[in-house]
């Protein structure tokens, strides 16, 4: 790939934002978002259909390595080497974000990141409150 096309992002075709860039161990670059979800994908392939390589380069099919854990993520298995580590202790905390909602994501598109709000008095954003009767 030349140095325009790092720009661009193979799978969706969108402008790579510097702080959304992820660069493969093969040298390919990709939004973090995209990237994330092939993986994801291939994951659910091997597990089902075949026993192949879990994180591949969707472009050159080489081994892309580990993604970069952000912060405000929980690490998932085959996708984030810190994943040992969390699955060892679950200690959660450690990839907090500091004075932001403590609740982690269950459903929708930032599955299994922290949520982004304020927090109040209890450590949750008023949305994640335990609601009182």
């Amino acid at each position: 790939m030349d140095e325009d096309s790092d720009n661009e992002c193979p799978i969706c075709f969108s402008d790579i934002k510097p702080e959304n860039k992820v660069k493969l161990k093969c040298g390919h670059c990709f939004n973090y978002d995209c990237i994330l979800v092939t993986y994801q994908n291939e994951i659910r392939k091997s597990n089902r259909y075949y026993k192949g390589k879990k994180r591949n380069c969707p472009y050159c099919r080489g081994d892309g390595g580990y993604l970069p854990l952000r912060p405000g993520m929980l690490p998932i298995q085959y996708i984030h080497k810190e994943y040992a580590e969390f699955a060892k202790t679950e200690n959660v905390s450690q990839f907090l974000i500091l004075n932001k909602c403590k609740a982690i994501l269950k459903t929708g598109k930032n599955k299994g990141q922290q949520c982004k709000c304020d927090i109040h008095e209890c450590g949750l954003c008023k949305r994640h409150q335990p609601k009182v009767i």
